[in-house]
């Protein structure tokens, strides 16, 4: 018996950290955005990966073009089963890698359990180092149940501030304080680029607040000067 995969032209996005020591803005965050995207598709089937790590994202490499995939769900999880007794309380993954609760042993976790994952690898990615450090698996899983970790735009002050915020949020030790889903998280990473980006919104609301003063001066000076105030 043997498995046969397709072959993926590049190199694992570990291999790509360790020779770049850390990748840029953009980069990480096309990169999120696309991990985001295959989670959001497996989370839908059911299925948590648990294990989400450099060595676990292939970089498919062709040209200027750099597709990743997720590989190696060797310990996955689908939720709608019925874990057995020697599962129970056992943690299954890779300790810098995993969430608080993946780490605690419960066996009742969902996507969000990756998402906190995709932060690890943001983080990784934006300032070349991890999240949380430690001598033991104790010592790293007291730190990540607590958040202890050194702020994102302290070891990567360049970094864009909607991408820092979007890897804090994936890093929060409570899966309620992370994003729900890993398409909420596809859309942080990609809400500037559309007319419903943050940026936008903001002017929007400028522009709103600007006519409602203005139409009260005019209303008050009873200055009678048409004014052509558009929505």
């Amino acid at each position: 018996m043997y498995m046969v995969m397709r072959y993926v032209p590049g190199e694992s996005l570990g291999a790509r950290i360790r020779r770049l020591r850390k990748l840029g803005a953009e980069e990480t965050r096309r990169i999120l955005a696309e991990l985001a995207l295959t989670l959001e598709y497996a989370h839908r089937e059911g299925i948590v990966h648990r294990d989400l790590k450099p060595e676990n994202i292939l970089l498919e490499i062709s040209g200027d073009s750099v597709r990743p995939m997720v590989a190696d769900f060797g310990v996955a999880m689908r939720r709608s089963y019925d874990p057995p007794p020697g599962e129970l309380r056992r943690s299954f993954g890779t300790p810098h890698f995993m969430s608080p609760e993946q780490a605690a042993g419960e066996v009742d976790i969902d996507g969000r359990s990756d998402v906190y994952s995709l932060g690890v690898l943001g983080y990784l990615m934006l300032s070349g180092q991890l999240p949380y450090g430690g001598d033991t698996v104790q010592q790293i899983a007291e730190r990540r149940a607590e958040g202890r970790h050194r702020p994102l735009h302290l070891v990567a002050p360049d970094a864009p501030r909607d991408l820092v915020e979007a890897i804090e949020r994936c890093l929060q030790p409570m899966p309620d304080d992370r994003f729900r889903h890993a398409r909420e998280l596809h859309a942080a990473l990609t809400a500037r680029q559309t007319p419903g980006s943050r940026m936008w919104r903001r002017l929007k609301k400028v522009r709103v607040a600007t006519r409602k003063v203005v139409s009260f001066l005019l209303e008050v000076t009873r200055v009678d000067v048409p004014w052509p105030v558009r929505g």
